[in-house]
């Protein structure tokens, strides 16, 4: 497969601004959808509502600060970073 000078250029520029840490790399076919992990981690104790009228951005900070140990939670979750946003969004929908 021949690909195009632009494309080969395009490739070339987001690899190398990924790997200098500039960039989020993108999320892998592994990520899990937001329902997925309310349903498998959060539903035990949570309902989707209970974030109902807060931003977005607050929830994405609750999360990371559970997630690094700042904010008080019966169990620390693990998620990447598209999927905090992915949450977040989820849940203030």
């Amino acid at each position: 497969m021949k690909l195009s000078l632009a494309t080969t250029i395009g490739i070339i520029a987001i690899t190398a601004t990924a790997s200098a840490g500039n960039a989020p790399m993108a999320p892998s076919v592994d990520s899990r959808a937001p329902n997925r992990i309310f349903a498998d981690v959060c539903v035990e104790c949570h309902e989707q509502t209970d974030w109902q009228g807060e931003s977005a951005k607050d929830v994405e900070n609750v999360l990371r600060g559970n997630m690094n140990g700042k904010v008080k939670h019966k169990a620390k979750i693990t998620m990447n970073e598209f999927e905090v946003i992915a949450m977040s969004n989820y849940l203030t929908k």
